[in-house]
């Protein structure tokens, strides 16, 4: 399946040019367009996703290149001697691209987020200098480390405790003294399942599946009744692996494919 963009409607986009003081509305109205279009032609989604959305972006953007090529600004249709009001769709076209504005940002947010592979050794170590500046304890986000980069660990551990003085029973003491003697090993993410549409991985004790953009209220429905709830931490669906059925996973693009 090739994707198609659309094409504005040309002679709304001569009237928008007619109309506007440069000359320029509609051209640059449907440059706009095909900006969007561009940048989500190239989005790591489905080909079915991709039509589905530039298909919505099309008869968006038809409707406001229709009040574009309708609108007649006060300045030109007050000396003109038309009604002013009836000719002014700017209101309209400013709600309609802000509407559409917010919903491409909250999608481009979702596929930015599913293509970032989350570095948790990196946003631990952060988050353990923040507390630390904020003299708080970070013995927490430590014992997290412990497990995602153990040379990092000790090295922060063994700076802080002579601030934090931690005692040979806490969780943190016990971390290092694991790391040191090679029980605790790093926990790695394990991928499982992965397609157009999807990835599914094991990272510890969980099971995770992270949409490049959010599925519908149906499938949503069918995830929850199987025990998977959202994470918002991992910005991923997650459940406990003796609830992970692989099988029923692998199955999630044909059988709600309509919802993906």
């Amino acid at each position: 399946m090739s994707i198609v963009i659309k094409e504005l409607d040309q002679d709304m986009i001569c009237s928008a040019n007619r109309n506007s003081m440069s000359g320029k509305r509609g051209d640059l109205a449907a440059e706009s367009y095909q900006c969007y279009c561009d940048t989500m032609s190239e989005w790591p989604v489905s080909e079915a996703k991709k039509q589905e959305l530039l298909d919505k972006t099309f008869t968006v953007w038809q409707e406001i290149l229709r009040h574009e090529a309708q609108h007649v600004s006060v300045t030109v249709a007050g000396p003109s001697g038309y009604r002013a009001e009836r000719m002014d769709h700017s209101d309209k076209i400013l709600s309609l691209s802000n509407e559409f504005a917010i919903w491409f940002s909250k999608i481009e947010c979702q596929v930015n987020e599913s293509l970032y592979e989350r570095d948790k050794g990196k946003k631990l170590i952060s988050m353990i200098k923040w507390v630390d500046y904020h003299n708080s304890n970070p013995a927490k986000y430590l014992v997290d480390l412990a497990h995602y980069d153990k040379e990092k660990f000790l090295e922060l551990y063994e700076q802080l405790l002579p601030k934090y003085h931690w005692r040979k029973n806490t969780r943190v003491a016990k971390a290092y003294e694991g790391v040191k003697s090679g029980e605790i090993q790093e926990i790695k993410a394990e991928i499982f399942f992965q397609d157009e549409n999807f990835k599914a991985y094991v990272e510890g004790d969980r099971a995770y599946i992270r949409f490049p953009i959010e599925p519908k209220r149906q499938l949503k429905v069918a995830m929850k009744s199987r025990g998977w709830w959202w994470n918002s931490r991992e910005a991923a669906w997650s459940t406990y692996l003796d609830r992970l059925d692989k099988e029923w996973v692998s199955t999630i693009s044909e059988r709600y494919k309509e919802y993906l």
